[in-house]
């Protein structure tokens, strides 16, 4: 089914990123985190933590620092000439 969201360009523009650093469509990544949502009753997820934790290879060191760099403000931005 198609559908049509308004979303600010802020949430668009991370939520984008977080599908590209996870390997998916936008579209799956949506719904995915909807149907997340809907079945923990989450309101948001926070942080990278638990993608992070998700990851095989990667120590709780390299977390960590994948983590720091995730929150840095120059991290969430997009550049837009990159997406199109």
């Amino acid at each position: 089914m198609k559908t049509t969201l308004t979303l600010s360009d802020e949430i668009f523009r991370q939520a984008k990123a977080r599908a590209a650093l996870r390997g998916q469509s936008l579209g799956s990544f949506m719904e995915q985190s909807l149907l997340k949502a809907l079945t923990t009753g989450e309101e948001a997820q926070v942080g990278v933590g638990p993608w992070l934790r998700s990851l095989p290879r990667v120590s709780a060191v390299g977390a960590a620092d994948l983590e720091q760099i995730f929150a840095e403000s120059d991290f969430r931005r997009v550049d837009e000439a990159m997406w199109q």
